[in-house]
């Protein structure tokens, strides 16, 4: 029997948590320490107690996520960008070279 899939729910970002996709399930992802736990994880009282024990300074910074998870998607955006960049200048490179065909 496959095991249930959880979803991300809005409330998550209290506890400073959003989440990344690896496949086809969604994993939470703290905006503070950048650490990704499992989908089993991605329960109410999990994400809090990962909050209160790592972060207890920031339990209370609502505004602190949003510029944190804001900083992470730009970060995400720049990682994709020399990806493709990489991959781009890689496929310009093996086909600069002579046909051995």
């Amino acid at each position: 029997m496959a095991k249930a899939k959880r979803k991300y729910n809005d409330t998550f970002f209290d506890y400073g948590f959003t989440f990344i996709e690896r496949g086809d399930e969604q994993l939470p992802q703290c905006v503070i320490c950048f650490k990704t736990l499992s989908n089993a994880s991605m329960k109410a009282y999990q994400l809090k107690q990962h909050l209160s024990n790592t972060h207890p300074q920031f339990t209370k910074h609502k505004s602190l996520f949003e510029m944190k998870a804001s900083s992470l998607k730009n970060e995400i955006g720049q990682c994709r960008t020399i990806s493709d960049s990489f991959k781009s200048n890689s496929d310009c490179i093996l086909h600069s070279f002579p046909s051995s065909g």
